[in-house]
């Protein structure tokens, strides 16, 4: 235990204790220079007031730092939260980017997948378009070949009629000369 000598607005204290001298000093001459500011500020009150009135005015200040301590710790338990918080969206941030980047990969797969459909579609298009071409086609050969058909036909029907006339004719000329 020490014994520590502190002046208090212009008055001799002893204060015993373990604390370091130097910070009862301070706290001595911060309280020495609140009784002073109270008196400079109310120059009608006597000693005993201006130690009441400054020693209240340090309760409220402490009350104040309990307060705002109070705040802090209630900020830094809520900073605690805030910050589990803010791991959980960080994970849910980088698994959305993951879920994003597949998404991407499968938009990607998905667009090639619709270009090639649309690709084999053209495609098939224009083979429908050769098919159909190919059945315009094929109709008017076998109307050709009809057409040749019954040209033919009537060819031969032509020479059939030509060769009987030939027997015919070829009777007639054997005829007139078996009659010479």
């Amino acid at each position: 235990m020490k014994k520590i000598k502190v002046v208090i607005d212009d008055m001799n204290f002893y204060v015993v204790g373990n604390e370091d001298e130097k910070y009862i000093r301070s706290l001595a001459g911060e309280l020495d220079k609140n009784i002073k500011e109270v008196k400079r500020n109310n120059y009608r009150l006597n000693q005993m007031q201006a130690v009441l009135l400054a020693s209240l005015n340090v309760l409220d200040r402490a009350e104040k730092n309990k307060k705002i301590l109070n705040e802090v710790q209630n900020i830094s338990k809520d900073e605690k939260k805030l910050m589990g918080v803010i791991e959980e969206l960080e994970e849910s941030k980088k698994s959305n980017n993951e879920a994003t980047e597949k998404y991407r990969a499968e938009f990607k797969k998905n667009r090639e997948l619709a270009d090639e459909i649309n690709a084999l579609k053209e495609e098939n298009k224009n083979l429908i378009s050769d098919i159909n071409q190919k059945k315009l086609d094929i109709k008017l050969l076998k109307e050709d070949l009809e057409n040749q058909e019954k040209s033919k036909k009537k060819l031969h029907d032509t020479i059939y009629e030509n060769q009987k006339q030939i027997i015919e004719l070829s009777r007639r000329i054997e005829n007139l000369t078996n009659e010479d």
